[in-house]
């Protein structure tokens, strides 16, 4: 009955892994994920709690846009002219790039030091120990705003991964990638946070959206630059940030700093490898620019031209909380110019070109910040500052609620 109920179980989750559903995410493509269906049979572990979870609902993995344009600006930083490139060399750039000598990984964020998620008291024989990261460490690091505990990277820790993302309620404020996605952390994903209880009128004005976001970017470019250390503890990371910053970051990430180190944070693990965690906390905030020419995440002047090229300036931030899904994803859908971008051009990978070239020319002597802070505010301009309008669904908005 076991073997039986555990090849069912793999036959249903391919399923829904490759349905046409209402939630789309754009990590992976459906390739990457085939393997479940020959590997779900021989784990264990598996609840029957979370299975009735999944059947019910629907998944697909589909594009890896986000991945092709990290890469895309890796490319471009190296052709940058200097006065967009903070004067960083190209070797200086390949130096940045190269690979660390030992890129582990880990669960631990959501799962140990991290207030436990009921998929974890559920599902006891996972495997928790570190692993390596076979990836571009870039390309590992643009998923980690979707799944910020490394979850999707293992058929063992997947279905976890998936219980999360298809369910908003069932476990609020547990780990990072529920707040991501719905609560206060949706500035990973340029988009307005939501707290608990909290009625229309205090939902978060697009100033302060933008103050958050900054602030995230500061922090992630100063991890990727060196001028923060990934063995620096989460709780003393406030000094190295711009004074009018230090107060937000505590407030932002006090819930996950209990004895965690930065390294511990992006990576996972204790057993982090400084060069790594510096492309993972890059590779991050190219997310977080990515996703500002999403306009389900951003509504931008012109968010309706088939190209990301010419989006210009927000209007507002959207929530997800307020959104339905399938609306969304009918946004995130790859643009016809995903990966094609000039120097100058106002497009994520141009963007996120410069900001990769001024981290490999930072240091923890000399820090390019104030440099790359000026690509952060041109993508964060408001079309109006004086009218500060405040967070909604946009034109996504979630009618069952």
């Amino acid at each position: 009955m076991v073997k039986r109920y555990l090849l069912v179980s793999s036959v249903m989750l391919v399923v829904l892994l490759q349905s046409s559903a209402v939630h789309a995410f754009k990590m992976g493509d459906p390739g990457e994920f085939e393997e479940v269906e020959t590997t779900a049979n021989t784990l264990t572990g598996k609840d029957v709690w979370v299975h009735n979870r999944l059947v019910s609902q629907g998944l697909s993995f589909g594009d890896p846009v986000h991945e092709d344009m990290t890469l895309a600006s890796k490319e471009l930083a190296k052709r940058l002219p200097p006065d967009l490139a903070c004067n960083s060399s190209k070797l200086a750039i390949e130096e940045f790039m190269k690979p660390s000598a030992a890129p582990m990984l880990g669960n631990s964020v959501c799962c140990s030091k991290s207030a436990k998620s009921e998929w974890c008291d559920h599902a006891n024989e996972i495997r928790y120990t570190p692993f390596k990261d076979l990836r571009e460490t870039l390309v590992t690091g643009t998923r980690w705003n979707d799944d910020a505990c490394h979850m999707g990277y293992r058929p063992e820790t997947l279905i976890g991964w998936a219980a999360w993302m298809l369910d908003p309620w069932y476990r609020k404020a547990s780990n990072l990638n529920y707040s991501s996605h719905y609560h206060d952390k949706q500035f990973l994903h340029s988009m307005a946070s939501s707290g608990f209880n909290r009625s229309d009128s205090e939902l978060e004005s697009a100033s302060q959206t933008t103050h958050k976001i900054v602030t995230w970017a500061e922090f992630a470019f100063r991890v990727a630059e060196g001028s923060v250390l990934a063995k620096t503890p989460l709780l003393e990371v406030a000094p190295f940030l711009e004074v009018n910053r230090r107060r937000t970051f505590l407030l932002l990430f006090i819930g996950h700093s209990k004895s965690m180190t930065v390294g511990e944070f992006f990576a996972g693990t204790t057993e982090f490898d400084p060069q790594h965690v510096r492309q993972l906390a890059m590779g991050a905030l190219m997310h977080t620019i990515q996703d500002s020419f999403s306009a389900s995440h951003v509504q931008r002047v012109n968010d309706q031209l088939p190209t990301l090229n010419g989006r210009g300036k927000v209007i507002r931030f959207l929530n997800y909380r307020l959104q339905t899904p399938a609306l969304h994803s009918e946004q995130d859908k790859r643009p016809k110019d995903a990966t094609e971008a000039k120097a100058s051009d106002f497009h994520p990978v141009a963007l996120g070109a410069r900001m990769i070239a001024c981290a490999a020319g930072g240091s923890s002597e000399k820090s390019n910040w104030l440099k790359a802070k000026n690509v952060m505010l041109e993508l964060t301009v408001l079309e109006n500052p004086k009218k500060n309008p405040r967070t909604s669904a946009g034109a996504y908005m979630n009618t069952r609620s």
